[in-house]
């Protein structure tokens, strides 16, 4: 549980992200920034539910 919160704060920086471009207000480069943080902030998130998947499953 002690990982939720981190779960959530990057979905939040994610979606702020998600906002910025959806703004159409940032430069090429800007957008390229945002979308490579994006990926890799979904990326962890995939992690860290994985690693918690493999937890449950252990528990049952």
């Amino acid at each position: 549980m002690a990982k939720d919160p981190e779960i959530n704060r990057r979905v939040d920086q994610v979606e702020e992200i998600i906002d910025q471009l959806d703004t159409g207000d940032v430069s090429l480069e800007k957008g390229e920034e945002l979308h490579k943080e994006g990926k890799a902030l979904l990326n962890k998130i995939r992690e860290q539910l994985n690693e918690d998947e493999g937890t449950i499953l252990e528990i049952e």
